[in-house]
């Protein structure tokens, strides 16, 4: 296994490590993995090099890893093709609900079962959800609490599946454009949604917002290792000057102190990977590389994060740090702002000199 180096940040500002595995044999991004029995299933997605990716590129394809022979093979494709769709394990089967077909935003609710290699059709969720909105800007999202499907959907709109009784639930909407990820710990589900969370609160049926993460993050994945949820992302604001591909920024929140800490920076910069954990470890699957302006190219890159303990120097209270795009940006502020004072120090002296040119002399 090779293992990538961590990217040249201060201590405190790097936890965890990233390590090579095997690619997908089929790149994609927008694409959903999940854990069942020892694999990850990589599941739909699509192959599109324009952004936003047309209806027409997304995929039934369904992978299969196995992260102890680091191989894939293939497996019965997803009956109805579709990427940023809502994933989601319940009694060893996985659950593909919503997303973006080729026909647009759906409702539809599939199932597959890893043991036997098939797929079956569910209720699908309810239309009020998904009818009418815009394709390129819809995406769904699921978790399991308290034996239901909890599923979230651009927009806000929240219900619940009961797999026993194929039946859906309506519940409390959250006030929000997009939804990323939905994540359960200890007991709660958070979602995500760029750089925000908010938590649900079973018993009021209601949401609660949670304190952001340092950094302004979008198309944004999210996963929960060791009790704490990490968040995949691109900036949100990028200097144009920088001329670079957007890193792929981590930030780890810790629910039981309410605080946030720097992960170590994405090897491979992409967004709207699959993610799944297992082992103890997250692992991040194709996704889109942002090549320029709207094009895009698809990736089959695989790569394992793995949460390490904090160092003595990093801060155990999620207090307020400088990252290292902070620095930069600070830096290219400080820089214009010199500019500008010397242009008009210049400016000003030109005038002056002018001026005392131009004065009448006095005459004895």
């Amino acid at each position: 296994m090779k293992v990538l180096p961590l990217p040249e940040t201060p201590p405190y500002e790097s936890v965890g490590l990233w390590a090579e595995r095997a690619p997908m044999r089929v790149a994609r991004g927008g694409l959903r993995a999940a854990a069942v029995g020892g694999k990850i299933y990589a599941i739909g997605g699509s192959n599109d090099s324009h952004w936003p990716f047309s209806l027409g590129t997304v995929l039934d394809v369904n992978e299969e890893y196995d992260p102890a022979r680091n191989v894939w093979v293939f497996r019965k494709p997803m009956p109805t093709p579709r990427a940023l769709f809502a994933i989601a394990v319940y009694g060893d089967k996985i659950y593909a609900i919503s997303g973006v077909s080729s026909e647009g935003a759906t409702g539809v609710n599939e199932v597959y079962d890893p043991s036997t290699d098939s797929w079956e059709i569910r209720a699908p969720l309810p239309e009020e959800a998904w009818l009418g909105k815009n394709p390129s800007l819809f995406e769904a999202a699921a978790a399991v609490l308290d034996d239901k499907i909890h599923v979230v959907v651009s927009g806000g709109a929240h219900y619940t599946y009961d797999p026993l009784t194929d039946a859906w639930a309506k519940k409390a909407p959250l006030s929000l454009e997009v939804i990323n990820a939905l994540v359960v710990v200890d007991g709660k589900m958070y979602a995500v949604s760029g750089d925000s969370l908010n938590v649900y609160e079973v018993e009021k049926d209601a949401w609660a917002p949670v304190t952001s993460a340092p950094w302004r993050l979008t198309y944004t994945v999210a996963g929960a290792s060791n009790r704490e949820i990490c968040l995949f992302g691109l900036p949100k604001v990028i200097p144009a000057v920088f001329g670079t591909p957007e890193p792929a920024l981590t930030y780890i929140y810790r629910p039981h102190n309410n605080s946030w800490i720097r992960g170590a920076t994405m090897p491979t910069s992409r967004f709207y990977p699959g993610i799944a954990f297992i082992g103890g470890d997250l692992y991040v699957i194709g996704g889109f590389i942002h090549v320029a302006a709207d094009l895009i190219k698809p990736s089959t890159s695989n790569e394992q994060y793995t949460l390490q303990k904090m160092s003595s120097n990093q801060s155990p209270n999620g207090e307020a740090f400088i990252q290292p795009e902070h620095l930069a940006l600070l830096a290219m502020t400080i820089i214009v702002i010199v500019a500008i004072a010397a242009f008009f120090k210049h400016a000003g002296k030109g005038a002056e000199a002018k001026a005392t040119a131009q004065r009448p002399q006095n005459q004895d």
